[in-house]
């Protein structure tokens, strides 16, 4: 079936399929009409090859059985499922969203802020299928619907549902390579810090426009997921330190939901701080200044102001003696002249002759001064 028929059958005597929404290599999802409750919903349609008739019914029935365990609005949710014909169905809520990855692809990517603000939501969704025992396992940007300013989950196909072993062999791989946890792409059970991986690739290609390993192939992807650093991101700003934490290799030191909702909203108002270097690591000094102790408080401003508050204080101090001593040189001056004139003398360095009225001659006052 590749187009909408209104004059063929209802599905399940109920639903009528109509415009095909998208299409992916395990089936299609259409806008449908649910003739007995008259409302819009989503149709997934899984197509049943002989070879995978098995695992189709399996996986619907997962996702089905998955969702109907959550009371979350970051998750579509499922109204039913059923096998008919060729057809594995599932009957979902209609959400007028468009993917993660379409939405990128179509507007170019977001601001650091924007993608914080989205990614708080996701914190909370992940949180909620975590607490009930679910593990998603393909958190990837076309798996989240940008709804507003959040973000909701979709796809539960291969989600891990308490400790039921379905659908997980040992060794094998299940996910999408470019977004699957480390320990995933090295074959090992999944727990809910996959999920945290993924959220953190997700925020990644929400900012940069891509994952953050190229996916130029499944295998070469894997073991570059597996053994490889992410490319360097250069738009993700104060989600840096975050993202960079959620992608780490080993998943005991991803960051729990509390501390990853944390800093998304200290990203979220843009007041993200760098990161701080660990207890194990020394503390780095500007290389111009290797020995500079710690800044003293104060600036080199306030320094000069004090230093010429200084001298005009000593300046002041001066002229003021200087005038109190004019001062009383006048007054002695005008009452008694000649003790004034010997005063003058003193403060001058001057020698005064007491001998008469008759000053020495020239010679004996040179003979005087030596």
């Amino acid at each position: 079936m590749t187009e909408a028929d209104a004059h063929a059958p209802l599905i399940a005597g109920r639903y009528q399929l109509g415009e095909l929404l998208g299409r992916g290599g395990a089936g299609a999802v259409w806008r449908g009409e649910d003739h007995h409750l008259h409302r819009a919903v989503a149709i997934k349609q899984i197509v049943r090859s002989e070879h995978r008739t098995t695992r189709s019914r399996v996986r619907a029935v997962r996702e089905a059985q998955a969702i109907a365990k959550l009371r979350t609005p970051g998750v579509v949710q499922i109204y039913d499922v059923f096998d008919d014909g060729p057809y594995v169905y599932l009957v979902m809520e209609l959400v007028n969203a468009p993917s993660l990855a379409r939405l990128v692809r179509r507007d170019g990517p977001f601001e650091p802020q924007r993608a914080a603000i989205a990614g708080r939501s996701m914190v909370t969704t992940l949180g909620a299928i975590h607490r009930a025992g679910i593990v998603h396992r393909d958190v990837k940007p076309s798996n989240v619907l940008v709804d507003g300013d959040g973000l909701r989950l979709t796809d539960f196909g291969i989600a891990l549902l308490g400790d039921d072993p379905s659908l997980t062999a040992a060794g094998s791989v299940l996910g999408t390579p470019a977004y699957m946890a480390p320990e995933q792409a090295r074959g090992e059970r999944a727990g809910p810090a996959a999920d945290l991986y993924g959220l953190g690739a997700t925020l990644y290609y929400a900012v940069e426009g891509c994952a953050p390993f190229a996916d130029s192939g499944s295998l070469e992807t894997a073991q570059a997921v597996r053994d490889q650093p992410h490319r360097p991101a250069c738009q993700l700003g104060p989600l840096e330190p975050i993202i960079s934490a959620l992608l780490s290799k080993d998943p005991h030191a991803r960051p729990g939901l509390a501390e990853i909702d944390a800093e998304l909203a200290d990203a979220a108002r843009g007041t993200a701080l760098p990161k701080l270097p660990a207890p194990d690591e020394p503390l780095r000094v500007d290389a111009a200044e290797p020995h500079a102790a710690p800044p003293r408080a104060g600036t080199q401003s306030d320094d000069e102001g004090r230093q010429l508050r200084r001298v005009l204080l000593w300046v002041v101090l001066l002229l003021t003696g200087l005038t109190v001593a004019l001062w009383l040189l006048f007054v002695a001056v005008r009452e008694q002249p000649a003790q004034a004139a010997g005063v003058i003398i003193g403060l001058t360095g001057l020698t005064t002759y007491h001998g008469g009225a008759d000053m020495p001659q020239a010679e004996e006052r040179t003979q005087w001064n030596r």
